[in-house]
């Protein structure tokens, strides 16, 4: 009887851990703002992921400057908790967290005690393992050198306990001293620990090939003794981060204009928090300031930027150095006409989108779209989302929350499996209504998917497929995901046959006739050729793949290597579907 229990609580457990982990679903930036509204483009932007299909972006007057210093943390539902610029911490009703000013002092602070500290990935906020009310926030103390330069002189840590204050929050503790070494500016990064839990944290030393190990527990932080990589860690303006599966550590950057980018790349071990089998490329910049770097949610393509171009290199590549392709060039675009949307930091957002800020103060984000796709098609739109007020090239330093055990290795001993957790987002195609694309956004490594369209249609198996629906309507979509441990459904319902506008719908404007349906062999034609001048014929399958698309010219078309099945038949004209009907493929 106690075994059972003790696998009931095992398996509660690990369906709470796994679905409750919305905590990087809120981000904030922006500049201290009295204005009631954004006209006067100052204030925070809070950008809410809740929607997993629209991102949204609210406007909040507050008594804050967010630089690139901040975290923000929202509770399991994806509400905000807190946030933090790294000087003052500040509580979801955007007031002064209780006590949460005061820490981090030191007289370079103190210069930016009211517009927040400038270093990128500069501090970090993670839940206490089995305590879902503390959180632990990690921050480097820099001061200026005995030469006035700047410098780190080692990593603090603060409490937060978010059942203080009537659940608002309180600084527990703060400037808790734990690494007093000179320790490089910027680049705290985190990722769990292999035994699904648990989190280390990582940080290099200035100048040296010296990482410093951290890890926290439910008993508390521990610094472990500090590894040595092959090849020195040069101090640059870069941005570091763990894949999303944890198993690859990647910083880029570079320092000085003249300089190149420099990526280093590292196996990770969750298991021992250890570093190996560095990889190391430079490229050229042609003396363009670089310091922004992320990677795909599928872990195989890595994205670096300098100021004016994004590079995207294949991790899968024999050589890695030798897979770069420019997915962008910075295209001129200028905010209020003035102000230079530049490429600089980007991270991968709740979505599975990657956003990339401004060089400048400037009110829009780049959108890479689809970043698990090879060139071209991973769909980099520059300014392509618009922000409530300017931005100083600020994004929060997260992990990957929904990160599970290594299941099968020897750090899992806790019982937590890896349960798979689906969840997708989808976008409509403009120039077809009736087709939408997938994007899967499953944790917790699923191995099979199943998709329900809702149509009548048989269900797909691919990951992120393209399907077109047979006619307008309403529909419920299923997807559900599954593994050696478990599977998971998630349902929502899509609206089809809309504009953008998601009101009006399209029917068939022009009268095409086709027969016979079904058919074996050829599909036959009728229709007004003056009308259909410069149109196009499309015929894909139910999982939304293209079989035949070229130029609508002949009204006889050869089906004989369609496999049996269920195709849909689309004509565009001016890249407008005016005509679509079902078509079956028998024996």
């Amino acid at each position: 009887m106690k075994k059972i229990i003790l696998t009931i609580k095992i398996f509660l457990f690990s369906i709470y851990s796994l679905l409750a982990q919305k905590h990087d679903y809120t981000w904030l930036n922006g500049y201290e703002s009295s204005s009631p509204d954004e006209t006067n483009g100052y204030g925070l932007n809070i950008l809410n992921f809740n929607d997993l299909n629209k991102a949204s972006c609210d406007y909040k007057n507050a008594p804050i400057w967010i630089d690139r210093t901040s975290t923000t943390i929202s509770d399991k539902d994806g509400n905000l908790l807190f946030y933090t610029n790294g000087v003052v911490v500040m509580n979801k009703k955007h007031q002064i967290l209780k006590n949460g000013n005061g820490f981090n002092l030191a007289p370079f602070h103190d210069q930016y005690s009211k517009f927040g500290l400038p270093f990128i990935q500069g501090i970090i906020a993670l839940p206490l393992p089995n305590n879902p009310d503390k959180y632990y926030l990690f921050y480097l103390k820099s001061d200026y050198s005995t030469s006035k330069s700047i410098y780190s002189f080692g990593l603090n840590y603060a409490v937060i306990d978010m059942k203080s204050d009537n659940g608002n929050g309180e600084m527990i503790l703060k400037d808790v001293p734990l690494i007093s070494d000179t320790l490089n500016q910027e680049g705290i990064t985190a990722v769990k620990h292999g035994n699904g839990r648990d989190w280390w944290l990582l940080i290099s030393n200035y100048d040296s090939n010296k990482y410093q190990r951290i890890l926290l527990s439910p008993k508390g932080v521990q610094v472990l003794n500090p590894m040595f990589v092959k090849d020195t860690i040069k101090p640059a303006l870069s941005q570091k981060f763990f894949t999303t599966d944890g198993k690859k550590y990647i910083r880029s950057g570079s320092k000085y204009i003249y300089e190149p980018i420099t990526t280093d790349i590292f196996d990770f071990d969750r298991c021992t928090g250890i570093l190996s089998n560095q990889k190391r490329f430079q490229y050229s910049t042609n003396n363009i300031f670089a310091v922004g770097a992320s990677v795909s949610p599928n872990n195989r393509f890595l994205y670096t930027n300098s100021l004016n171009r994004i590079v995207q290199w294949d991790l899968q590549a024999p050589k890695i150095e030798e897979s770069g392709d420019t997915v962008a060039y910075y295209d001129g675009f200028k905010d209020y006409d003035v102000r230079p949307t530049t490429f600089h930091t980007s991270r991968i957002a709740p979505d599975g989108k990657i956003y990339v800020t401004c060089g400048g103060t400037v009110r829009q984000f780049h959108v890479i779209h689809k970043p698990n796709r090879k060139g071209a098609a991973c769909m980099m739109k520059q300014h392509d989302f618009q922000l409530k007020a300017r931005n100083s090239a600020t994004l929060p330093n997260h992990p990957n929350y929904r990160l599970g055990p290594i299941d099968g290795s020897p750090c899992d001993t806790l019982g937590i499996d890896n349960i798979p957790v689906a969840l997708y987002r989808y976008d409509k195609d403009s120039a077809n209504l009736y087709q939408v694309e997938f994007s899967d956004l499953s944790h917790y490594e699923p191995t099979k998917w199943e998709w329900d369209f809702g149509d009548g249609t048989p269900k797909g198996t691919a990951q992120e497929p393209i399907h077109i629906f047979p006619k307008k309507g309403e529909y419920q979509v299923c997807l559900t995901v599954s593994n050696s441990n478990g599977k998971h459904t998630y349902c929502r319902k899509i609206g089809i046959g809309m504009n953008a506008t998601e009101v009006e719908e399209v029917e068939n404007e022009i009268d095409v006739k086709i027969y016979p349906n079904p058919t074996s062999d050829y599909l036959h034609l009728s229709y007004d050729k003056e009308k259909l001048q410069h149109s196009q014929l499309i015929i894909s399958d139910v999982q939304g793949k293209i079989l035949l698309q070229n130029d609508l010219e002949n009204d006889e078309i050869d089906v004989h290597d369609f496999p049996k099945g269920i195709y849909f038949l689309q004509i565009l004209k001016e890249n407008k579907v005016i005509f679509r009907e079902k078509v079956v493929i028998i024996e």
